[in-house]
């Protein structure tokens, strides 16, 4: 069991740097993960500058970063509401810079593979005893763009709908971080441990956040929740650890989500056969969007102009897209969204060749999970929590980390 002095500065600072995605929206444009990566940029610039072999391995995410920068600086050109376009291009540079700050940090620490995952778990570990209260006495952060006493209905069946949206704004923002947490959960179930408490505290953390979606009720991060499970018990059951504790864990919390959410489970599984994932807001984006992807001849309509596009063309009264690949494909067209699944291929290739079983396994669950723990919420290039959790994974799936430096 690595103790916290075995870690350098650099092993801290990325458990920091994911850690601070905890505090969600506060500070708005300022929020304090992107103070952190603009402070830091001289000193990543320093360092690649100095080791150009760093940045070898990452030739193609240098290139298409920097493709889909200009393309997204040209997009200007058209923009319907310039200060929101001018602002989706601030943000992207952030964000990109986000992506190389961990790989940056990830080159210059002792044990960058933990450091992540500690961060990750420490992420969830603040946002726990806020989304609690949230969800037991209905009472919510100031930025909470839902209120109390929110009502959830379908059909003749109405429910008091308690939620936690912590630091986020609102329910689906935490519901996505929940998903992003998820495969690192299970790597922290699965991986071995020095004694009998830290496993009791990995499979506590497992069943708050089996709690923690189950009780936000959102059908995309239950499907996620599903998923991950499943690959779970699999590789737990290939581990030839003990049957009985899977078993009793999962009798639990059967037992437990009957008691307590037999009506809640109604209406979800209501919305499920009725809707699957989708509903008409959703479809309604999709088709348009995809109207508006072809009507640009699959160059994208540009930055920030998707919401302005689908209420001033077409009319849309939701035009927020809850769909990532929406927001990279019909702005930024066919060659950016083909590169993105690109990153996405390179990190199975990563993992593919890597000697820790443990990694591959993580990366497969973050894998499969990730196309739909993506159309939960909206404005995820926006947002640093895509792009640390993308950075994450390349780091988890590159052998070059597995070793302790």
């Amino acid at each position: 069991m690595l103790q916290l002095k075995s870690f350098n500065i650099y092993d801290k600072l990325i458990i920091l740097f994911i850690a601070l995605l905890s505090l969600g929206v506060i500070g708005g444009a300022f929020q304090p993960v992107r103070i952190l990566v603009v402070c830091c940029m001289p000193f990543m610039y320093a360092y690649f500058i100095k080791h150009k072999g760093v940045l070898r391995a990452y030739r193609f995410e240098l290139l298409f970063f920097v493709f889909w920068w200009l393309w997204a600086v040209v997009s200007l050109l058209w923009a319907r509401v310039p200060v929101e376009s001018v602002k989706h291009v601030v943000y992207l540079t952030i964000n990109f810079h986000m992506f190389f700050m961990l790989v940056w940090l990830a080159n210059r620490a002792h044990y960058p593979q933990k450091a992540v995952l500690d961060g990750w778990l420490l992420l969830f570990v603040l946002t726990i005893p806020v989304a609690l209260y949230e969800l037991w006495f209905d009472v919510h952060l100031p930025m909470a763009v839902q209120e109390s006493d929110m009502m959830m209905n379908f059909g003749y069946e109405v429910l008091e709908r308690r939620f936690a949206s912590v630091t986020y704004g609102n329910l689906n923002g935490y519901n996505t971080i929940l998903c992003f947490l998820l495969p690192f959960v299970l790597l922290n179930v699965l991986r071995p441990q020095a004694s009998k408490m830290p496993a009791f505290m990995a499979w506590a953390l497992l069943l708050c956040l089996c709690y923690l979606v189950v009780s936000n009720s959102s059908r995309g991060a239950i499907f996620c929740l599903a998923i991950g499970l499943c690959l779970f018990g699999l590789y737990y059951l290939k581990q030839g650890k003990g049957v009985l504790v899977l078993l009793l864990v999962a009798v639990v919390m059967a037992v437990y989500a009957v008691q307590h959410f037999d009506d809640l489970f109604g209406v979800i599984l209501n919305r499920f056969e009725a809707q699957g994932l989708e509903d008409d807001g959703r479809m309604e984006n999709i088709a348009y969007g995809w109207d508006a992807f072809l009507n640009s001849g699959m160059m994208g309509i540009g930055a920030g102009n998707y919401m302005p596009v689908m209420e001033w063309d077409y009319g849309l009264e939701i035009s927020a897209p809850h769909n990532l690949f929406l927001e990279i494909g019909v702005q930024y067209g066919l060659f950016i969204m083909v590169a993105f699944l690109g990153m996405l291929w390179r990190i199975w290739s990563k993992a593919r060749v890597n000697q820790n079983k443990l990694n591959r396994q993580f990366i497969v669950v973050a894998l499969c999970v990730y196309p739909f723990s993506h159309i939960i919420n909206s404005a995820y290039l926006l947002s640093g929590s895509m792009w640390l959790l993308l950075a994450s994974m390349y780091v988890l799936a590159d052998e070059r980390y597995n070793t302790v430096k």
